[in-house]
């Protein structure tokens, strides 16, 4: 299996949709990136997207201190749409 080539030394995983653990399984992506090897890799998740778990998610990510991870915030309003980014 060929990957693509990393930038600037590390790879950028982005993960788009609804947070909701059940379906989506962040909550075993979260106890997967947050063991030593995962945290040593040059290796960052954005997650974007908005759903019943995202306050869950969040709180996951700031009790493991999870740098390796972004949570992304989507925000949709009739006017325009944006993104904010929260970090833990």
């Amino acid at each position: 299996m060929n990957f693509p080539s990393a930038t600037n030394g590390k790879y950028e995983i982005a993960m788009v949709g609804r947070l909701e653990n059940l379906h989506k399984g962040d909550d075993i992506l979260i106890d997967v990136i947050k063991q030593n090897k995962w945290r040593e890799r040059d290796v960052h998740f954005s997650v974007f997207g908005s759903g019943p778990h995202r306050n869950l998610i969040a709180s996951w990510i700031r009790a493991h201190r999870l740098k390796i991870l972004r949570f992304m915030l989507t925000l949709m309003t009739s006017a325009r749409s944006g993104v904010i980014t929260i970090s833990y």
